[in-house]
């Protein structure tokens, strides 16, 4: 009898492990993809151009979640700041300023996927909140409407890391996709 009942033990215990394990791998799982192809360079180097416009970050996905806004913000004043380090003429859009001049460059940044772990939901269920993970589309073109590049960027933290940065990780990406795009505009001036 004794066995039996000792292996019916072992047997809960194994699987409350299994579920465990499982539980905690699907929490370091997320959806935002990571692009295939690297990066090509602009057709025309970026130093060419007499204005700059920026606009601001653009994205299509419903944000039900306040921190999300917050997150797309961030970003995009990072953005803005690096871009002016970079080109300290840049404009931020406005319709009057596209004139149809070639010397012109427009910088559109779009948001293909964001998840980005809050604080609170990092705290309250560490790892298995899942990883922090976004995918940029930066169109660059001229006055007059001409593609000059089309880089795609993107940046992560692991479950793990977040749980163990309190967060930090999760809130260090917003400024390394800018920083990213940044590099991008820098190595092909």
């Amino acid at each position: 009898m004794k066995t039996t009942s000792t292996n019916r033990y072992n047997y809960h215990h194994a699987l409350i492990l299994i579920l465990l394990f499982t539980f905690t791998l699907g929490g370091c799982i997320t959806t935002v993809k990571k692009p295939t192809e690297p990066n090509q360079p602009p057709v025309r180097g970026f130093s060419t151009f007499d204005n700059v416009i920026l606009k601001h970050i653009n994205s299509t996905q419903k944000t039900r979640s306040n921190y999300i806004r917050d997150a797309i913000k961030e970003i995009d004043e990072h953005l803005i700041h690096c871009i002016r380090s970079t080109f300290p003429n840049v404009s931020i859009y406005k319709e009057a300023l596209v004139d149809n001049n070639p010397k012109t460059i427009i910088i559109e940044p779009y948001i293909n996927e964001i998840k980005c772990v809050s604080p609170v939901a990092r705290l309250w269920t560490g790892a298995f909140a899942g990883s922090s993970a976004i995918n940029i589309k930066v169109t660059f073109t001229d006055g007059t409407g001409a593609i000059i590049a089309q880089p795609t960027f993107y940046a992560s933290a692991s479950a793990h890391m977040g749980v163990f940065s309190n967060g930090g990780s999760d809130r260090k990406i917003l400024k390394n996709i800018s920083q990213d795009v940044c590099g991008y505009v820098l190595f092909n001036r």
